[in-house]
């Protein structure tokens, strides 16, 4: 099932559970009716009103998508922030993905299934930019990258990194010994090379996320 057939699960579950109308969702949502309606109906919808049912129902972005490999387990906090900042975090992040990869803005559109000049206009450094991706390129982008969505506009403090492999401690077991000897002996090296005052810096939010936090009546308000 594709992301727009998603969107339209994660409504009817929404409005079931809360007992809404499309009408009143849109009202509440702050999204037009006729939005709403087509988003019911399989339409794309912009990333704006994505993000805005995500800022309404207090989840990840990635949650109304369906993305569930980068749906967060642990309960997170979202930020309500301006379209300027959410364009900006956007930008600053795949202007690092690219300094970082050594790659053009046409190598990266190409990568992402896209077209070669599918990023150019969102990163022109002028006033005649594009001011927001489309949807399917915020979702081309954060698949190709292989972060969850919030973590790439900022709406978490936290950057979202490329998913690792996390190994269980039963799974440790089946380890060489010589490797895992190796492995207590780097992270024993590790550890006393970090500072106290690099432990103190774990809730600070990625240097790519901009702190216009748009304020919201809703923005203290639970699921």
């Amino acid at each position: 099932m594709g992301w727009i057939e998603n969107i339209k699960e994660f409504l009817g579950n929404k409005m079931e559970e809360k007992q809404l109308k499309a009408s009143d969702l849109a009202e509440l949502a702050g999204i037009p009716t006729t939005t709403m309606r087509g988003m019911l109906g399989n339409r794309r919808p912009e990333i704006k009103n994505i993000i805005k049912l995500a800022n309404y129902f207090d989840c990840s972005i990635d949650e109304v998508l369906g993305r569930k490999e980068f749906e967060p387990q642990e309960k997170q906090e979202y930020m309500q922030l301006s379209s300027e900042a959410l364009s900006a975090n956007l930008k600053s992040f795949i202007t690092e993905k690219m300094n970082k990869n050594q790659m053009t803005q046409y190598e990266l559109g190409t990568k992402i299934g896209r077209s070669e000049d599918s990023v150019r206009p969102f990163l022109r450094e002028d006033d005649n930019n594009q001011k927001m991706l489309s949807t399917e390129a915020v979702i081309a982008i954060a698949d190709y990258f292989k972060v969850p969505i919030d973590g790439m506009l900022g709406r978490t403090s936290q950057l979202g990194r490329e998913k690792q492999v996390d190994i269980s401690l039963g799974n440790l077991k089946t380890l060489n010994p010589e490797v895992l000897k190796a492995a207590q002996l780097i992270g024993k090296s590790i550890a006393s090379d970090i500072s106290p005052k690099a432990l103190t810096t774990d809730n600070v939010a990625p240097s790519h996320v901009s702190s216009l936090i748009k304020k919201s009546p809703n923005s203290s308000r639970g699921r």
